[in-house]
């Protein structure tokens, strides 16, 4: 019987994420030292038990994908919906959540079309998981709307980092597609998360607070000229 070797293993189970497969392949490798300490009848048997615990393994690698794929945004690599109501449930007082709804996002899926449109929603995405800690939460509940959960790891951080979110989206954030150079704006409703509250009224009264700062937006802009005729 051909002995498999470590490697093979580890190339046929690549699948899954390189952190979690670097660790599948120690995990093997020390394994296999054990069981070449072992007196074995036949060579055979050895191989055997160790080929059972590899796709073991890889069973387990690439159930822990699927089960990633299930809560992800296929776009943006965001969470989606169902990965964010896991999130919500685990937040505490102090933490801070951020309804983001894009500004003018029809224009450009009119103008340049729905692949730009993709490109727009990848840029917000990227930018929001730049200008966020690997402990605050990023998610798209679908269409053009994106929710950020910031950790109230220090009382004031939460608070700052909404600011700057702001500043930025209020600004635009540059992206390119077919060499034009275009811009994504958005407005935020942020709201102080009450643990008792359920993930739905969480989501409600911030979607809530979001559309007020949207239509103020719209307020604020100049209206346009009216022509006198006398």
């Amino acid at each position: 019987m051909t002995r498999i070797e470590p490697n093979q293993h580890f190339r046929a189970a690549s699948n899954g994420p390189a952190t979690e497969l670097e660790a599948l392949r120690a995990e093997i490798l020390c394994l296999r030292r054990k069981t070449d300490t072992l007196t074995l009848e036949n060579d055979a048997l050895r191989d055997i038990a160790f080929e059972a615990f590899v796709d073991g393994a890889k069973a387990r690698v690439e159930l822990k994908q699927a089960n990633k794929e299930k809560i992800t945004d296929q776009l943006t690599g965001a969470l989606n919906r169902r990965g964010l109501e896991n999130e919500l449930a685990a937040c505490a007082e102090g933490d801070v959540l951020l309804m983001i709804d894009l500004d003018k996002f029809k224009h450009i899926n009119d103008t340049y079309g729905h692949a730009a449109g993709d490109e727009a929603l990848r840029t917000i995405a990227n930018y929001l998981h730049a200008k966020t800690r690997d402990t605050d939460t990023i998610a798209r509940l679908g269409g053009d709307e994106f929710v950020v959960v910031l950790r109230g790891v220090e009382n004031a951080s939460p608070n700052i980092k909404a600011i700057e979110l702001r500043l930025g989206l209020n600004k635009g954030i540059p992206f390119e597609y077919e060499g034009q150079k275009l811009s994504v704006f958005g407005s935020i409703g942020k709201m102080e998360i009450d643990p008792s509250f359920s993930s739905e009224e969480i989501l409600k009264q911030a979607d809530q607070q979001m559309y007020r700062v949207k239509q103020a937006k719209k307020a604020a802009m100049p209206k346009p000229a009216v022509a006198f005729t006398p």
